[in-house]
This record gives structure tokens, sequence and C-alpha cells, in this order.
């Protein structure tokens, strides 16, 4: 198990477990639970919007599409303005839960009323999963919090008729009187 110390350097850390591999699994998490309640001087000062535009400089502008990039720095604008100001060790599965809440009731910018859709919202939490699960593998966090809460609902709504094999048959038969721009 690998930990960075406050001076930058990786630290190794192990432990001989005599018994089965689950023995040893088991041990392995509360290892790692009790190194992410220890304080390290180099994550209490990486907030959320820190880390994201770190996250940009090193990863995203190279190995992303610039499409895909500016979705996601669309998507962070609210996330910023929710959790930003949150160090990278101190944000908890509540807080995303707050926040993913927050935004079904949060309005639209498109000017349309109501709130958020349930798209939306998971679309949200699978960049927030995928930014905080970036930071774990770096060695910022030890756990992805947002490994402990549910991805929020989304339910496909397909309100379009389907044309039946006669209400088909005769759409065509329709269109062949019709000009061959309407076609």
């Amino acid at each position: 198990m690998k930990a960075i110390t406050n001076n930058g350097k990786k630290q190794r850390r192990t432990k001989t477990i005599h018994g089965k591999r689950i023995d040893a699994e088991r041990e392995e998490k509360i290892m790692i639970g009790e190194l992410a309640k220890q304080p390290s001087k180099f994550t209490n000062q990486m907030k959320l919007h820190d880390f994201f535009q770190y996250w940009l400089d090193n990863f995203a502008n190279e190995h992303l599409a610039p499409k895909t990039v500016f979705e996601y720095t669309k998507l962070f604008k609210r996330i910023d303005a929710a959790l930003g100001h949150k160090a990278l060790d101190k944000i908890e599965p509540r807080y995303l839960l707050l926040f993913y809440a927050n935004l079904k009731e949060a309005p639209r910018l498109d000017g349309r009323p109501g709130g958020l859709g349930e798209n939306s919202v998971r679309k949200h939490h699978v960049f927030l999963h995928l930014l905080l699960e970036k930071a774990k593998r770096w060695g910022f966090i030890y756990i992805n919090p947002a490994d402990n809460v549910d991805s929020p609902t989304f339910h496909y709504r397909n309100n379009k008729k389907i044309l039946n094999l006669s209400e088909l048959n005769r759409f065509m038969c329709l269109l062949d009187g019709e000009p061959l721009k309407h076609r």
C-alpha cells in the first residue's frame, strides 16, 4: 500500500497476514481506513476546484476530445459552486447526496420551467465519480466517496408513437404521391 507523505515522496506500508486471502483483504480495508483518517498536509491543501484544474492540465487536455473536455467543464460549474471549496479528503457521501437532491430542484439554464432532469443529475454523478476516482488513483485521497453513493436513477421515457405494420404500409404509399423533396 502506497501513501504520499508531507514531503511528496511515496511511502510504502506493508503488513504480513497469515491465513486466507479474505483475511488479507479485510486487513487491507482496515489499513486504508486508518490511513484515510490520518491528516495529510498535501491533501488538506488541495480543494476540489484546484484538483479539477490539475486534472484538466495533466490529464484531460491530453487524453480527451475537446468536446468532452468542454462538456465536463460545463458540468463542473455546478459541482464547483456546491463542492469546489471542500478539501478532497473532506468530501463525504452525505455531501454528494445533498448535492444531487439540490440539483433536482436547481433551475434549468435554458430557462424552461422545472428542475434538472434525472439524466442531467446522473451525468453530474458520473463525472464527479470519474474525477474523484482519478484523485484516488493519483494518491490524493484513499477512498472515493462517490463509491458509497448509488447513482441517481434514470428512467428512459419514449413518448414517440411507433407505427404498426399496416400504418407503415399506408405511410409509404402516401409518400409515393408526394414531391421528391418531401420523401
